[in-house]
C-alpha cells in the first residue's frame, strides 16, 4: 500500500481545490470583459441622458435670460418713475387720501345710554 500520506492526499475535500493559474486568469479576464461591457453600456446611457439634460438646460437658460431681461426692464421702468399716467394718478390719490375713521359715531353703542 501507499501508506497514510497518500490516503490523506486523496481524501482532500474539493473545497480546497486551487484552480491552475491559467484557468483563474481566463475566468478573471472573462469577468472583467463582462464588467467592461456592462460599464460601457451604462456609460452610453448616461451620455445620452446627459445630452438630453444639456439641451433642457440650454432651453431653460434661454427662458431664464428672457425672464431676467423682462424683469430688468420692468424694474428700470418702475425706478425711473415712468409709470403710465392713470397708475401714477391712482397711486398719488391713494397716498394722499386720509386714513379712514376707525369707527362711525352713530354706530358705536357707547353713545346711546341703555334704556
Amino acid at each position: 500500500g501507499g501508506g497514510p500520506a497518500a490516503a490523506a492526499a486523496a481524501a482532500k475535500p474539493p473545497s480546497l481545490y486551487v484552480p491552475k493559474p491559467s484557468e483563474e486568469k481566463q475566468r478573471r479576464e472573462s469577468q472583467l470583459e463582462e464588467e467592461v461591457a456592462e460599464l460601457s453600456r451604462k456609460l452610453r446611457e448616461t451620455q445620452r441622458e446627459l445630452l438630453t439634460l444639456r439641451s433642457q438646460v440650454a432651453q431653460t437658460k434661454t427662458v431664464a435670460s428672457k425672464a431676467t431681461q423682462t424683469e430688468l426692464q420692468a424694474s428700470a421702468t418702475l425706478t425711473s418713475g415712468r409709470l403710465s399716467p392713470p397708475v401714477a394718478r391712482w397711486t398719488e390719490d391713494f397716498i394722499a387720501a386720509p386714513a379712514p375713521p376707525e369707527r362711525k359715531s352713530n354706530m358705536s353703542p357707547s353713545s346711546r345710554s341703555p334704556a
